[in-house]
């Protein structure tokens, strides 16, 4: 890992026991049991804890690390830096700050960001604690990729029989239940297919294509998640599908699972917007594009109303709340960390966004191709994007900071990525060039993340 992806601003993932455990001051290697003063408990990162002198960094009396060294927040000890170090500032969360290890989170608390298991407060500063190397083992895993690339679940079944249509994003929850949506000549498909292998089919709404599948993850939680996912979807189509209803025309689609006759609703219709790619495609490079579930249980999406528009939106209410105008179509999009997101635009920038209305968005990167897809690896605090560089498809590892881009993996076929709970990135080919029939190159592949930050 590089200096970059150890620096202030790298939030990641809470991990599923993620949460307080502690609000008293952390004691360890106590150099002695009787009084102590700052002048005879004086060494770099000690302290005074309850008539002891402490060697730990992370309490708030301690002496500052000494040069060439810094306070890392794993064990808080002193030392130079590392691969595996957590270093870095504390910020203002409610009436508390989260220092290294930890973000706040959307109920303005500070939570565990990835890196870290758990979260250790002293007084209203708080730290992440548990922060192992190595990164933990799956909490649950998907189907057998064979059965992930089963005609039912990517294929343009049962409309027809097509090999070029099907699957055009795939997505996981939070206890390894995988979703799809379709591009198909007739009827569309949500489709989810459970870690023990049940599959579910929703038929879209007239003869509208899908575009993008977000499923809401619970990031920073306490409990252990036993639930299917919040789904939502957007519907894209523009060439051959004739809105006459409000379901069947653009726009931002949740799933009710409870209903026998509205599965699929638009719940915040959009006007018509076109793009120039990434996929080179006039019937997928249109409509709302970048939808994101944040983990404060909102939406992001771009152009609803128009190109470059982001918007944050409460399906409950069907509300929406323009964030930033920016002056390019929006492609993709990921969450950042309990506050940001990542914009990636038709014009090959990539920017951090803080989710608050009309924020000012960073600069974050430039890339060599146009985005299809992001995600972000919120344990190592790496960006994974797929490009259309040329013609040819090409995954890249972005450090967390945007400075250093690193080439992944070359897929197949044009496609998007996805990261799921097994500790695999996912990639899918899809429509035009699907390919769900060819047995020597089916659509769904996944490569192991790395195994240490």
């Amino acid at each position: 890992m590089s200096a970059e992806d150890a620096g202030v601003d790298v939030a990641r993932e809470a991990s599923i026991d993620a949460g307080v455990v502690s609000d008293a001051p952390s004691v360890a290697d106590a150099q002695d049991t009787g009084t102590c003063t700052p002048a005879t408990c004086n060494a770099p990162g000690s302290s005074c804890v309850n008539g002891a002198c402490v060697q730990d960094c992370r309490n708030a009396s301690a002496a500052a690390c000494g040069a060439g060294t810094i306070c890392d927040f794993v064990d808080g000890q002193c030392r130079v830096a590392n691969s595996c170090s957590i270093t870095g500032a504390f910020a203002a969360c409610d009436e508390g700050t989260c220092g290294p290890g930890s973000e706040c989170g959307p109920d303005n608390r500070c939570v565990a960001d990835g890196r870290c298991r758990s979260v250790q407060c002293d007084g209203p500063r708080c730290y992440g604690v548990d922060c192992a190397c190595e990164r933990p083992a799956p909490r649950c895993s998907p189907v057998a990729l064979a059965r992930l690339n089963g005609a039912d679940f990517v294929g343009a079944m049962p409309t027809n029989s097509r090999p070029d249509e099907g699957i055009i994003d795939l997505e996981f929850d939070s206890v390894c239940s995988a979703y799809a949506v379709t591009v198909i000549s007739g009827q569309d498909h949500l489709r989810q297919l459970t870690s023990d292998g049940m599959f579910t089919s929703w038929g879209g709404a007239s003869n509208i294509d899908m575009g993008e599948v977000a499923i809401r993850q619970r990031l920073g939680s306490a409990a252990v998640d036993t639930e299917l996912g919040e789904v939502a979807l957007t519907y894209a189509c523009i060439s051959g599908c004739t809105a006459t209803t409000e379901d069947a025309q653009q726009g931002l689609v949740r799933l009710d699972r409870m209903s026998a006759t509205r599965p699929l609703p638009n719940v915040v219709p959009a006007m018509i917007t076109r793009g120039s790619g990434p996929f080179g495609n006039a019937t997928i490079d249109a409509g709302p594009a970048g939808l994101a579930y944040g983990p404060d249980g909102r939406l992001y999406i771009g152009n609803l109303d128009a190109n470059g528009e982001f918007y944050q939106v409460e399906l409950a209410t069907r509300t929406r709340t323009l964030i930033h105008r920016f002056t390019s179509r929006v492609n993709a999009s990921a969450v950042f960390d309990s506050r940001r997101v990542l914009v990636a635009l038709e014009n090959r920038e990539v920017y951090l966004l803080p989710t608050t209305p009309m924020a000012v968005p960073v600069r974050w990167a430039m890339l060599e191709g146009t985005v299809t897809s992001l995600a972000r690896d919120r344990f190592t605090g790496r960006v994974y994007a797929e490009l259309r560089v040329g013609a040819e498809p090409r995954i890249v590892e972005i450090s967390a900071d945007g400075m250093t881009v690193r080439p992944f993996q070359r897929p197949a076929r044009l496609g998007r990525i996805a990261i799921a709970p097994d500790n695999y990135l996912y990639h899918t080919a899809v429509f035009p060039n699907v390919q769900w029939t060819n047995v020597m190159s089916p659509p769904i592949e996944r490569w192991p993340l790395p195994a240490t930050r």
